[in-house]
């Protein structure tokens, strides 16, 4: 009885080892799998904000470029009256007054350039904050759907481990109810061999007594 005891012992300490195990090892891959998902969202915004500088920095060559083309038209305009003037004394008189037309006009134009650019500024900036919140809102909606993704697919396999680890339970004590039946079976087979065999012993002895009995009756007569 004991040596039966200490097998069912024995047995059911290395199923529940066996269940801790199983259970250590569906964890370490529910936790590599939400690792690689943060490495991935992580990869997923540090693109965002590369192509989101990428963009402000075309925007300011741009700008730049815009700002070199007019420089280079002011030159020119400079040039072409420097030429009339060396040309001949009596239009030095014109080129005054076309000089302070010019310079009046470079006022106007500076001035108009200023409103321009501060225009230019303004909705380039207006633009920017449009697309930035833009991408800040389909961030977040992919950042939303990602979650709901995973918490989905977290769901189905937690689902799935936890009907596996059922079905394991289940294969588990129908294994061991038929170990128990297996036994039960054994130690019914045993005992009916023992009383077997004490059936014989005590036939057996009482034979021999019958003969012993037998033998004194016959020595006394």
């Amino acid at each position: 009885m004991s040596r039966d005891t200490s097998m069912t012992n024995v047995l059911k300490g290395y199923i529940d080892s066996e269940a801790r195990v199983d259970r250590m090892r569906k964890l370490n891959r529910l936790k590599a799998v939400q690792e690689e998902e943060n490495r991935e969202e992580a990869m997923a915004l540090a693109e965002i904000e590369r192509r989101n500088y990428q963009k402000a920095l075309t925007r300011e060559e741009n700008i730049a470029a815009e700002l070199e083309k007019m420089k280079t038209e002011r030159l020119r305009e400079e040039k072409r009256i420097q030429l009339v003037r060396e040309q001949a004394p009596e239009i030095r008189e014109l080129e005054r007054k076309l000089h302070t037309a010019y310079m009046n006009k470079e006022r106007s134009v500076q001035v108009e350039d200023a409103k321009v650019k501060q225009e230019v500024e303004k909705e380039t900036e207006m633009k920017y904050h449009y697309e930035m919140e833009a991408l800040r809102q389909q961030a977040e909606q992919a950042q939303y759907e990602q979650d709901m993704a995973r918490k989905e697919t977290l769901s189905h396999q937690k689902e799935v481990l936890e009907q596996q680890m059922r079905d394991r339970d289940l294969a588990r004590l129908a294994a061991y109810q038929q170990f128990l039946e297996e036994k039960r079976m054994v130690d019914a087979v045993v005992a009916k061999i023992q009383e077997e065999d004490t059936r014989e012993k005590e036939e057996k002895l009482r034979k021999q007594q019958v003969t012993q009995q037998y033998i004194a009756n016959y020595l006394k007569e």
